[in-house]
């Protein structure tokens, strides 16, 4: 049954166009044949169902998934970089706010201990003096007293 079928083909379509099929097919592959199940695992069929360009299709589709996974996997790096160098910028200064707090903190206790020693010393002094010396007035003024 199935040969003379063939044959009613092969007259019909004649040796260029039996070829022309072949090389669609091989190509191509055959429409019907992908939509049978798990046909893939089946090597020949697999091969006769999907075709050339359906396997340079997957292989392209492979390749540039593979292509961006590196690219996303470079940008998640340089990122994670950026925020370590920024977080460090970071520390820096607040190390450095710190430092300028704590000094700050003990240039002005010793200029309020040497108010005190001043304001000691000329207790005795008449009432109408400032009670501020020239010298402890001109180390308060870059702090902003």
């Amino acid at each position: 049954m199935l040969m003379p079928t063939v044959m009613a083909a092969f007259r019909f379509l004649g040796l260029q166009g039996i070829i022309a099929l072949g090389v669609f097919i091989f190509y191509e592959g055959v429409p019907l044949v992908k939509s049978i199940p798990h046909v893939e695992y089946v090597p020949v069929i697999s091969d006769l169902a999907f075709g050339r360009v359906d396997r340079a299709y997957q292989d392209g589709k492979l390749s540039e998934r593979l292509a961006w996974q590196e690219k996303q996997r470079r940008a998640e790096i340089k990122l994670a970089a950026d925020r370590r160098a920024a977080q460090e910028t970071i520390d820096r200064i607040e190390a450095d706010y710190w430092a300028k707090q704590t000094d700050q903190a003990i240039q002005l206790a010793d200029l309020e201990k040497a108010l005190q020693a001043e304001r000691a010393q000329n207790a005795d002094i008449s009432a109408c003096h400032s009670g501020v010396s020239k010298r402890v007035r001109d180390q308060l003024a870059p702090i902003g007293r």
